[in-house]
């Protein structure tokens, strides 16, 4: 009787995963997204991270300088780059300079456009 307790449970565990179980990936549609450095992701950035006290000059915030493309799209292939403008790291840009805090959140198209650049290797045009 043991047995067939515990084998029904193990089975009942194994069905549960199963079915809970969902893909968590989503797939990026990068169709009709111009997602080039100079054409539209200079722009994001310069508006909102390469501004003066952030992520600029000759300290910028967290050593990370977005001011240029070669600089850009390093940081763009490091680790935090994307969690961080998607808030889904402890890392939260943009911050508010009045606070220090994290700030709101780039838009949807903003983190689109940005994610689409890096998913194409960051071209420069």
């Amino acid at each position: 009787m043991n047995k067939l307790v515990l084998f029904l449970f193990l089975i009942s565990i194994f069905i549960i995963s199963v079915v809970s179980c969902k893909d968590e990936t989503d797939s990026l549609d990068c169709t009709g997204v111009v997602a080039a450095y100079t054409t539209t992701v200079k722009a994001i950035l310069d508006t909102e991270c390469a501004l003066s006290g952030c992520h600029v000059g000759t300290s910028p915030a967290g050593g990370l300088d977005l001011s240029t493309y070669t600089k850009a799209s390093a940081a763009a292939k490091g680790s935090k780059f994307l969690c961080s403008i998607e808030h889904t790291c402890s890392t939260k840009m943009p911050l508010d300079p009045s606070t220090g805090t994290a700030g709101e959140k780039l838009s949807d198209i903003q983190i689109k456009v940005l994610k689409c650049w890096i998913e194409k290797g960051t071209p420069e045009n």
